[in-house]
């Protein structure tokens, strides 16, 4: 069955593994965000990786942990004992939120909170979790394997309690909506 994997690479060689990757046959993909860095002597923009040292396979590991295991820059497959699949709406949701170009910061060190669903706006049909409640809520679009991800600032009526497997309550017009 085809799924999601985490590859821990070397510092710095994301790119090349991903290109290794990709030249191998195996679907890669390094989600990249754009910033300004110093050198020693000017500021330049570039493309770096959102995760260092961390870029996903989309693969039936199966059939290809051999290529993994023998391409140049890849330390490992993530997971305790055995590589672990990683819920293809994870890396969806982080795709979908870095193609918008809504702004967002990367979290590390995930606070663990209640599941929500976007259901309005360019981010509608995104889950991520609930981290902290002010005038907005910010929710983190998160990759729970590498414990790692991204937060976005997002309206309150946007979002609505979400758990896996069970049907999300109804939203009723003028009803406020709480997070109780």
């Amino acid at each position: 069955m085809i799924q999601w994997y985490a590859i821990y690479s070397k510092w710095h060689h994301e790119k090349s593994v991903a290109g290794y990757l990709q030249l191998a046959g195996i679907d890669a993909y390094l989600p990249l965000r754009t910033e300004r860095r110093r050198w020693k002597d000017r500021f330049v923009w570039g493309e770096f990786p959102l995760f260092p040292s961390y870029l996903f396979v989309h693969c039936e590991l199966e059939n290809v942990i051999s290529k993994i295991n023998r391409t140049r820059g890849v330390i490992s497959l993530v997971g305790a004992r055995f590589p672990e699949s990683i819920p293809g709406y994870q890396i969806e949701s982080l795709k979908r939120v870095l193609e918008t170009g809504l702004p967002y910061e990367k979290q590390e060190e995930l606070i663990i909170g209640q599941e929500m669903l976007v259901t309005h706006g360019p981010l509608k049909g995104v889950r991520g979790i609930l981290i902290e409640k002010r005038h907005n809520q910010m929710l983190v679009i998160k990759v729970e394997l590498i414990n790692q991800g991204i937060s976005i600032l997002i309206a309150k009526k946007n979002v609505i309690p979400y758990e896996q497997g069970r049907p999300t309550r109804c939203m009723v017009l003028n009803d406020p909506f709480s997070f109780a």
